[in-house]
């Protein structure tokens, strides 16, 4: 899976443009993109409490995540997409047709390998 390669490296910048979100890994092996046209859910493991887009507290708990430690990446097809940081908190992008807000869910582009993919 392409989005394994962000494993390890820091979350560099987040961009909310209109009606998407935009996010830069970067790492010793890294420098890629993942643009989220499906809204990411942030919640901590071990916690019942999620943030939306639109709610209060939402663009600082994303923010939040700049320079933390991208530990693992689970994708679940069809259903969601899963990013665990060091910290604690993750955020999920949800796969399914129905949550989609436009015609893709999201896009990861590897600059280094100059690869992309489209979910």
């Amino acid at each position: 899976m392409i989005l394994k390669r962000i494993e390890g490296s820091e979350l560099s910048s987040v961009i909310f443009i209109r009606d998407y979100i935009q996010l830069t890994f970067e790492g010793d092996q890294c420098d890629s993109k993942l643009t989220a046209f499906t809204t990411p859910v942030i919640r901590i493991r071990n916690d019942s409490v999620s943030y939306r887009y639109g709610e209060s507290g939402y663009c600082d708990k994303m923010c939040d995540l700049i320079n933390q430690t991208v530990e693992a990446v689970k994708e679940y097809p069809d259903k969601e997409v899963k990013i665990l940081f060091t910290n604690g908190v993750y955020f999920s992008i949800s796969l399914r047709e129905e949550d989609y807000e436009g015609p893709e869910a999201m896009m990861f582009q590897d600059n280094n390998l100059n690869e992309w993919e489209v979910w």
